[in-house]
């Protein structure tokens, strides 16, 4: 997620806010990992970081399959002891990552170790998206959904133009671009060439995957 001019922590996490907020109707599963040494850049607002949390943890996004769950917050403290997130994350003794929810990498082990960690969690949910403005995996297993979604990157907040492709859709049935283990897109590319509300600063494409 690119910050421009503002890295500190409340910063960062009213991005987070505002993408979250922009994408939560999608139904796409979300996790954040906020990663810091813990001491810099806190913008020295542990009130601002904390409603900021709280506004994360408390967004529920529903599944097109029904499954509804939490946005999962996690932290990782670079070079520091994670207590210096923990500090910034509380107030008031209200705590907004859970305990287990911290990792500390001192060093490049320990910070595949956090992730691994976090991904083992995140994987233990039912459901598995993968949210995409890149190259595609050659290969997915038990797609249920595919959205193509097109939108000025000048200007996120603009009209979005989406393309959804399910299983039991009559008009955008998932057959059109997956075959059981590959998605083609040349569908979709199609589609976004033709659409008349798709300008030319229609210049970011991102592509959620939604599985089992």
């Amino acid at each position: 997620m690119r910050l421009g001019q503002g890295t500190c922590t409340p910063e960062a996490l009213k991005n987070v806010v505002n993408y979250i907020n922009a994408h939560k109707n999608d139904g796409v599963p979300m996790d954040v990992i906020i990663m810091s040494d813990g001491e810099a850049n806190q913008g020295n607002d542990n009130k601002l970081v904390h409603d900021y949390a709280k506004q994360i943890n408390e967004t529920v996004i529903t599944s097109p399959t029904g499954n509804s769950r939490n946005v999962g917050l996690y932290a990782v403290g670079l070079s520091y002891d994670a207590s210096g997130l923990k500090n910034l994350f509380t107030y008031h003794d209200d705590k907004q990552i859970l305990d287990s929810n911290y990792y500390t990498a001192t060093e490049a082990g320990a910070l595949a170790e956090a992730f691994k960690a976090i991904i083992n969690e995140v994987n233990n949910k039912e459901e598995m998206t993968i949210i995409t403005t890149g190259k595609l995996l050659d290969e997915y297993e038990n797609v249920e959904q595919v959205v193509v979604d097109v939108y000025p990157s000048s200007d996120p907040n603009a009209q979005h133009q989406k393309l959804t492709f399910t299983k039991d859709s009559s008009v955008y049935n998932l057959d059109l671009i997956y075959d059981d283990n590959k998605i083609d897109l040349g569908y979709a590319f199609q589609w976004i060439d033709t659409n008349p509300a798709i300008g030319d600063d229609y210049d970011m494409i991102e592509v959620n995957i939604l599985y089992r």
